[in-house]
């Protein structure tokens, strides 16, 4: 079995998520240097914080990263928010400057491409393909405002998503509901939802708090979950009340070189021809 290929069969459908602090998360990531990592972080306003977001990508990267309400519009060009060992440009996806939009990062070396033939129309959301070990999966960022209601927006999810699963048979969708999924009496739509398309939510503990119980806003949800593991939430400090919801997928893979990355050999350099 090719060792950059494998998945580790285990019984459990995932690990429990964790509770882990910015230093316990560089942690996890040097324990998994070679399985894609994929986050989401409602972050409330990228433009004052681009620079924060690169140190802590510096330290612990993630291979796939969703920041949800931007608050971005056209007047913010994309090279204000270029990263380092990212692929450039971002897929992004702009309200205004007032609230709403998203943005995806995805390391280099990772075979990607957007999907806007699934997107929706109203709802906010950014389809990718990721292939993992020639395995190809659907991810679907979404989020819904607190004032967009929740019938029309799940409705609106499920027609995207049963145009998904005839194409593909991996589904991994992360976002902020604005519903908090632990109030199964209030959130009968979410419910239904999951249990419709086969869902498991990889998240099961507060992600935003607004208040000191908080609230579970932010999940993760997949009809393969015993695809990963070490599923974690972590307090950045970038976003006021949300924390970052990950997980680690348990294939392992070696990145592709960067494209189009060519080197300079300076060998025989002769400065006088070079000058004239």
């Amino acid at each position: 079995m090719n060792n950059d290929c494998l998945i580790n069969q285990q019984n459990e459908t995932s690990d429990q998520e964790i509770n882990i602090d910015i230093e316990n998360l560089i942690k996890l990531r040097n324990t998994y240097p070679k399985n894609p990592l994929i986050g989401y972080l409602n972050i409330n306003s990228l433009r004052n914080k681009i620079g924060c977001l690169q140190v802590l990508l510096d330290k612990a990267p993630l291979d796939i990263l969703c920041i949800d309400e931007t608050k971005l519009d056209a007047s913010f060009p994309d090279h204000l928010f270029q990263l380092a060992d990212y692929q450039f440009p971002p897929f992004r996806r702009d309200r205004n400057s007032l609230g709403g939009g998203k943005m995806v990062f995805i390391r280099q070396g990772l075979i990607s491409k957007r999907l806007e033939t699934f997107e929706t129309k109203i709802a906010e959301t950014i389809c990718i393909e990721l292939t993992i070990c020639k395995k190809k999966w659907c991810i679907l960022f979404a989020y819904r405002p607190p004032g967009e209601n929740k019938d029309s927006f799940f409705q609106e999810i499920s027609v995207c998503i049963s145009k998904i699963m005839t194409n593909y048979e991996n589904i991994f969708i992360a976002g902020d509901l604005n519903a908090d999924t632990l109030n199964s009496d209030s959130n009968n739509v979410f419910t239904d939802f999951i249990e419709n398309f086969d869902l498991i939510n990889l998240i099961t503990q507060p992600t935003c708090f607004k208040s000191l119980k908080g609230t579970l806003l932010d999940v993760l949800l997949t009809n393969r979950p015993k695809h990963f593991q070490k599923t974690f939430v972590c307090e950045t400090g970038l976003s006021d009340h949300h924390k970052l919801v990950a997980t680690f997928f348990k294939s392992t893979f070696s990145k592709l070189p960067p494209k189009d990355l060519k080197y300079r050999n300076f060998k025989n350099f002769q400065e006088g021809r070079f000058l004239h």
